[in-house]
Formats: structure tokens, sequence, C-alpha cells
């Protein structure tokens, strides 16, 4: 793409999430679902504007899933829509572990990996806070939470955007997980998931991309 196209792509997936959740904020349903579904192509273009290679490839296979994630609860009936959500969101977190596990020796999970000890402290907290209430779904939280901090601790090989994004990733799927499963709710809880949520893709985005770009300038 030229210089132009990626800062209309990042403009357009920006504009995008601020309309979603002023939309959310707003409880204005026929603008917030729509802008959700379409939140995921919007920063697939993005995604492509970056040099080609393995990376990339997972990178767009997970906002493939992520964007099942936010369109199937919506088309759903209501017995299948947190299972749909689930399974969407992890089969996305198994493409960026994918994706990443290529550049893991950069990451600090294998150079520093004391350094990520309060992920790990997080997610059994989260598991045990949550198993409780899951039933049936307590395995599949637990798998999950593992997905989900084994995204957040090699994104770190992305630097700081990585280390940014893995963060806001496990504090958007740990205030839902502590919803559904443990009745925790805050003030305008689906305003903070949705907003940490858009800004958690942005920034692994940002991050694959400087990281394939920096990695073409040394070739």
């Amino acid at each position: 793409m030229s210089g132009s196209k990626p800062r209309l792509a990042w403009l357009a997936y920006l504009l995008v999430g601020l309309i979603q959740v002023t939309a959310l904020a707003l409880n204005i349903r026929e603008v917030s679902v729509p802008a959700q579904i379409v939140l995921m192509p919007t920063l697939a273009l993005a995604a492509l504007t970056a040099p080609r290679g393995r990376l990339r490839t997972w990178t767009l296979v997970a906002l493939f899933f992520s964007f099942l994630g936010d369109m199937l609860p919506q088309v759903v009936a209501e017995s299948w829509k947190l299972p749909l959500m689930l399974g969407s969101f992890f089969l996305a977190h198994v493409a960026w572990v994918t994706g990443f596990w290529g550049v893991r020796k950069e990451s600090a999970l294998w150079r520093r990996p004391w350094t990520v000890l309060p992920y790990l402290a997080i997610g059994v907290a989260m598991v045990v806070w949550c198993w409780p209430g899951a039933g049936v779904l307590a395995p599949a939280v637990a798998l999950y939470a593992l997905a989900l901090l084994s995204t957040a601790t090699l994104a770190t090989a992305l630097g700081r955007a990585g280390w940014f994004g893995g963060a806001l990733f496990i504090l958007s799927d740990g205030l839902i997980a502590a919803r559904s499963f443990a009745g925790f709710g805050l003030p305008q809880q689906d305003v903070v998931v949705m907003a940490t949520y858009i800004l958690a893709h942005g920034l692994l985005v940002l991050g694959m991309i400087r990281f394939l770009q920096a990695r073409r300038s040394r070739i």
C-alpha cells in the first residue's frame, strides 16, 4: 500500500471503534452491533499493510476468528451465544500463539521469564475465581485462560505495543469471564470491555507491523 493508505486504514479502525464504544455507552444497539461486527475486517485492512510473512498471515487468521466472536453471538439463540463467543475467541488466541511462536525467542517469556509471572498469577486467580460458577464449562475456562496468557506473554516479542496489547487482552477477557461466571460487574462494564478489546487488537496489529518492518529493514 502507498503511504497514505495505511493511515486511512488506521483512521477507519479508530473511527469505527469510537462509534462502537460511544453507541454502546448510549445503548444504541442499532449502531453499536453493526460497528462491532465491522471492527475486525477494518483492522485487517491495517494488518495487510505489513510486509508479507508468517506472522502477518496468522494475525489475519486471528482477526477472522475474532470477527466470528463478534458476529456469531448477534445471530444465534441465547443459549449458544457464550459457547460460540468463547470458542471463536479461543481459536483467535490459538492463531495469535501460532503466529507468535515463530518469534518466541524474542519475547520476555524466553528472555526474562520472571517478568511475566504477574500474568501467570492473574490467570490462576481468574480460573480459581470463575471455576465454581462455570459448571460444565470450567475446563473450557481453564483452557481459554491458558490460551489467553500464552498470547499475552508471547506478544511481548513485539515490544511495548505487544506488552500493552497483551495486558489489555487479559483485562478485557478477564472482565467477560468475571461477569459470566462470577457475577462481577462494573459500571458501564460493556464499554470498558469493548474499549480494552479494541485497543488490545489495535496494539497487537501495530506491534506486528512494526516488528515485520524492522526485520525487513535489516535484510
